[in-house]
């Protein structure tokens, strides 16, 4: 008999039946489970290489402000944490007709992209720099906001790189933000 992989499972708990209240303490359980995973090293570390992170710090930076309103991010040795603002930012054309781009998910595929194809020729690789999915979470307030900031310059004390973020030289934070 064979067995559904995890993630899948998961996934199918969601159900219609379920109220939103109970899908976001649910999404923020299958959240913690793959942070975890992060934080205890696992999978590619290819951001663990300098040239690599500064190669994609700089395509961060490079997105902002057209693509999106940058106000942190931290990037750890196998992943990213993204704070991104898009109001005010339109959605782009569609390239093709029939295609419907969020200014979301246009800014995810542009870092990606760039930063993906740039990556695999850095690290002598084929195949996929990023994974397919992304964790993508709309902040709901004010109160929330705040944790989140907090969660992601905290990020490499939590996987025990550094005593104090400060410490960590692949972080930023927007200067209106930085007194939080």
């Amino acid at each position: 008999m064979s067995r559904k992989p995890r993630s899948n499972a998961w996934h199918a708990s969601i159900k219609p039946k379920h109220s939103m209240n109970n899908r976001y303490k649910l999404s923020k359980k299958i959240f913690a489970r793959y942070d975890g995973y992060l934080d205890r090293g696992e999978g590619p570390r290819w951001l663990a290489d300098p040239g690599v992170a500064e190669m994609v710090r700089r395509e961060i930076h490079n997105l902002h402000p057209q693509t999106y309103h940058l106000i942190a991010y931290c990037i750890m040795p196998n992943h990213v944490h993204l704070l991104i603002d898009l109001q005010n930012i339109p959605a782009p054309q569609p390239l093709r007709p029939g295609q419907h781009y969020t200014a979301l998910s246009h800014a995810i595929r542009l870092l990606k992209g760039r930063t993906g194809h740039l990556g695999r020729q850095m690290v002598s690789g084929s195949g996929a720099f990023w994974q397919h999915e992304s964790y993508d979470h709309v902040v709901r307030d004010a109160q929330e906001f705040i944790r989140i900031v907090k969660y992601i310059l905290n990020n490499p004390v939590k996987a025990g790189l550094v005593a104090d973020w400060q410490e960590y030289p692949l972080f930023f934070i927007a200067e209106e933000w930085a007194n939080l």
